[in-house]
């Protein structure tokens, strides 16, 4: 017995010799392993990996989130794949049939919708510089009764700032307004003459057309003057008639010579009353 225990005592002895000991500042023994080098250089790369710990830690958790994010998506499309399988064959194919409608009516959609939108950016963007805006003018005429003819012209070009654009269409029209005078009931009729003059002075369009005033007899003239006095009186009503006429129309040329510079206005009474 006391052979068997010996050998135990003494390997426990061993051992705990084996085991560097710590020792205090005082010299005393404390029981305690001494630190190494070894276990030194342990702690320092123990304590450098706590960061890439929690880096780790993200990107695990940034997985989670994405892996959570794509079963979401997957996971209904799934649910009526497996729906539609379980259904008759009759159903499946009229809901696929229904799907496929339902995503051509989508993309007829949106292809309208770009459509439109291409439209809407050439019709407002493409076409307002482009494409030039049509110009008014609007003068009064004076005409010159001391002829015989008695014309009235008004001058365009640079100098007046009023030039037209080439190649638009230009339409003269004019308003007359002629009293009823019993000069002007005896004319009865007249001419009317538009001439578009260019700038060197050579005459690009021209055009002619007849007017006759309206007629009232005596009778109907004296009536309405009765029926109209107070209002004639009070110059709230005059005794006039308006004509309007389109006088000219001609295309703009694109050469400086056939730039308009002068439209004129000539009226042409009948051949026997001048």
């Amino acid at each position: 017995m006391d052979s068997a225990v010996a050998p135990h005592q003494v390997s426990q002895c061993q051992h705990d010799c084996s085991l560097p000991a710590a020792v205090s500042g005082n010299g005393l023994y404390t029981g305690r392993p001494r630190s190494t080098p070894a276990a030194d250089s342990n702690d320092a790369l123990l304590f450098l990996a706590g960061p890439a710990g929690w880096f780790i830690r993200l990107v695990a958790f940034l997985g989670e989130i994405v892996a959570s994010a794509i079963l979401g998506l997957v996971f209904p499309v799934a649910t009526l794949v497996g729906a539609l399988r379980a259904l008759p064959a009759v159903v499946a194919s009229n809901l696929r049939r229904a799907a496929l409608g339902l995503l051509a009516a989508a993309c007829t959609f949106a292809v309208l919708v770009a459509a439109l939108f291409v439209s809407v950016l050439l019709g407002f963007v493409l076409v307002r510089y482009w494409v030039e805006e049509p110009v008014t003018v609007r003068r009064p005429l004076y005409f010159d009764y001391t002829e015989a003819q008695p014309s009235a012209a008004v001058a365009l070009g640079r100098a007046r700032g009023l030039t037209l654009p080439a190649g638009h269409s230009v339409m003269v029209s004019m308003a007359l307004l002629l009293p009823d005078s019993y000069h002007n009931r005896e004319i009865g009729m007249f001419q009317i003459k538009g001439e578009a003059i260019s700038v060197g002075g050579i005459t690009m369009a021209s055009a002619a057309q007849p007017y006759m005033l309206r007629y009232k007899s005596t009778p109907v003239r004296l009536a309405q003057s009765a029926l109209m006095c107070v209002l004639l009186t009070l110059g709230v009503r005059s005794e006039t008639q308006t004509a309007n006429l389109k006088v000219l129309q001609y295309r703009e040329g694109h050469g400086r010579h056939k730039k308009t510079g002068l439209i004129r206005v000539l009226l042409q009474p009948r051949a026997a009353i001048v």
